[in-house]
């Protein structure tokens, strides 16, 4: 196998070696794991590459052609963007481990567009929430059966649908808590 590296996104600058529960987990799985760090605000994806630092930059014209062929805001088109150059700068037969399928991309059509991308360069990836929608077990269906790809379609679907009823419900019950201390007189 190639060389792993694990996810980061955030909105602000993070260190080369940040920690949290997802660095964790990716240490867990691989302890040689490069960290492929992403700062949507400034629109950049750096990692490391032996001594160097790789940094990548979105394009204004790769994020036009995006926001018109998927209808993304410019943001996301942005992330679109820096991901597929990521990509093409990975060798193939690397691992990227992503927490969520979210982190890929936010909704399921330009997802499906990057999971695909990443199949026809090479590279796995692998989601710790939801381990079936691994490459890897997309290669082995895609061997095994016709319509895999129709198949792996519905699946991202259902698994964007399961995600996004779980966020708007886990934001209505923080509403609800947040009403019923301010009710009891508590601020929250």
């Amino acid at each position: 196998m190639g060389t792993v590296y694990g996810y980061l996104c955030a909105d602000y600058p993070l260190s080369d070696d940040c920690r949290n529960n997802t660095t964790i987990a990716y240490y867990m799985k691989d302890s040689s794991f490069i960290r492929i760090i992403e700062n949507r605000k400034e629109g950049t994806i750096r990692y490391r590459c032996g001594n160097e630092t790789v940094l990548l930059s979105a394009s204004g014209k790769d994020i036009k052609k995006l926001s018109a062929e998927f209808g993304l805001s410019e943001a996301e088109s942005m992330h679109i963007s820096l991901m597929g150059k990521l990509f093409v700068s990975l060798n193939p037969g690397s691992l990227v481990m992503f927490s969520s399928v979210k982190e890929l991309s936010p909704d399921t059509q330009s997802s499906l567009y990057l999971y695909r991308r990443m199949i026809h360069l090479g590279i796995a990836a692998e989601f710790l929430d939801q381990p079936w929608l691994n490459t890897k077990s997309y290669s082995i269906a895609r061997q095994e059966y016709t319509g895999t790809d129709l198949l792996v379609q519905n699946i991202f679907r259902a698994t964007y649908e399961h995600l996004n009823q779980n966020s708007g419900y886990l934001t209505i019950l923080s509403r609800t808590e947040s009403n019923r201390a301010k009710k009891n007189g508590q601020s929250k």
